[in-house]
């Protein structure tokens, strides 16, 4: 669904170099590594919000045949998402709802936000103001603006960070049903805790040094890689790179 081809990119100083890849249409894709190495990067250059400096990033065509169908087929929650605390969740909410659903009615804008806000159990708080809300809460709220219009392509950077056992528990679920390898929806995220790594992505990325280490199946990862040298800085060459 996406592919990467020589990429590079520089901000002060280089971030990412000669980066190849190809995501498959569906299931889940983690992107992991180092912070600082250029993870999250890579995921605004998926959504089109930076350019590549070198290389190309091309689209499958099934994602929108131009930038405008694609940005109504993907949803994004970044790390540090930006937080309203005035507005209450439900207002917040609705105001996703205005661009990504403009014409449905409000009843079945407000069936939606529901839907999903009780499955992930915080439904009873849409009407109390943000600025009350605990970090895993405002984790929630921020989630369901990003999946209320179940994407085709949905990002995550550090989507389980600040959840409690129960809402990690919840999100996982949610996202095994509607992102699953048989879904024709692709899911990417980001993640530090390669037990949850393992358990969720069908693909794995590794970025370390600027430079992609490894491109391919969980089972090959966590077969053949010293996962501990992940977070260590510790590749010196590429891995194992399946394109």
């Amino acid at each position: 669904m996406i592919y990467f081809r020589q990429v590079y990119k520089k901000f002060t100083q280089p971030i990412l170099e000669d980066i190849s890849f190809s995501l498959p249409s569906s299931g889940v894709v983690a992107v992991i590594g180092p912070n600082g190495h250029g993870k999250t990067t890579s995921l605004k250059m998926m959504l089109e919000l930076l350019p590549p400096d070198q290389g190309e990033i091309l689209f499958d065509s099934s994602l929108g045949k131009n930038q405008k169908e694609r940005k109504y087929r993907r949803g994004f929650m970044p790390e540090r998402p930006i937080i309203f605390p005035f507005l209450s969740g439900r207002e917040y909410l609705r105001h996703f709802c205005s661009f990504y659903f403009p014409k449905k009615s409000k009843e079945d804008v407000e069936e939606k936000i529901e839907n999903l806000a009780n499955y992930l159990e915080l439904g009873k708080f849409l009407e109390q103001k943000i600025e009350g809300y605990s970090k895993g809460m405002c984790q929630k709220l921020c989630f369901i603006a990003s999946a209320l219009h179940l994407p085709q392509c949905l990002i995550l950077d550090e989507p389980f960070s600040g959840l409690d056992p129960r809402g990690r528990d919840l999100l996982k679920s949610y996202l095994k049903e509607h992102y699953s390898p048989s879904s024709q929806k692709l899911l990417i995220m980001t993640g530090h805790v390669l037990a949850e790594i393992e358990e969720m992505a069908q693909y794995i990325l590794v970025l370390q040094n600027k430079k992609l280490h490894f491109a391919g199946e969980n089972k090959h990862f966590f077969s053949t890689i010293d996962t501990q040298k992940i977070f260590e800085h510790q590749f010196e060459s590429e891995v194992n790179i399946d394109r």
